[in-house]
């Protein structure tokens, strides 16, 4: 009786470049979650901070009412700020805090919700020179691909948050083709 043949192998598909930034590391059960993992302060114990969807995080100096976060560090203000997880993406608003809210350097206006990308820097108080602490988190998102990690036009909206929001920079746009048709009409009638 002759022996059976084996079953050839399945042909392991090779993944191109654009999928295997979409699928790399993402197993289907991974749920995207948000960690703001703390810098070491000097006299103050922080611990990662988790957001999944949905999630709304106040940050204030000390436990109490209405705070889910304390981080014990004299700049930090009573009621600082704010972390929300709106779908993958993460927001954090200012909450009128005194030494101030900022993402990679760039200071938050008040009551201004600031989108975070993965990989940015989360900085509750001011950097200064009298070597007064100040809390910094690395913002990092897991359990999501690549393209939902680091994608929908970042750099836009980190220049329109800095040119100061939307409503500024669509009156500036405004403004900029009114003056430009005007002054297209004036070099029509002077032709003329």
């Amino acid at each position: 009786e002759p022996e059976p043949e084996p079953e050839p192998e399945p042909e392991k598909k090779q993944m191109g470049n654009w999928e295997r930034t979409l699928k790399e590391g993402i197993k289907d059960g991974d749920i995207p979650t948000w960690t703001l993992d703390p810098e070491p302060v000097r006299g103050a114990s922080l611990r990662p901070l988790r957001l999944r969807t949905d999630d709304v995080v106040v940050v204030g100096r000390d436990r109490g009412p209405g705070i889910d976060y304390a981080a014990k560090v004299g700049c930090v203000s009573g009621v600082h700020c704010q972390f929300e997880m709106e779908g993958q993406r993460l927001y954090v608003t200012d909450l009128g805090s005194t030494n101030g809210t900022y993402v990679d350097g760039q200071e938050l206006r008040k009551n201004n919700r600031f989108r975070v990308f993965n990989g940015q820097i989360v900085r509750l108080g001011a950097e200064n020179m009298n070597g007064e602490p100040f809390v910094v988190f690395d913002a990092k998102l897991t359990g999501a691909n690549e393209m939902d990690r680091n994608s929908e036009y970042g750099q836009v909206q980190a220049l329109v948050e800095a040119l100061g929001g939307p409503q500024v920079v669509v009156n500036f746009l405004f403004i900029n083709v009114a003056f430009q048709l005007g002054f297209y009409a004036i070099t029509l009638l002077q032709t003329n």
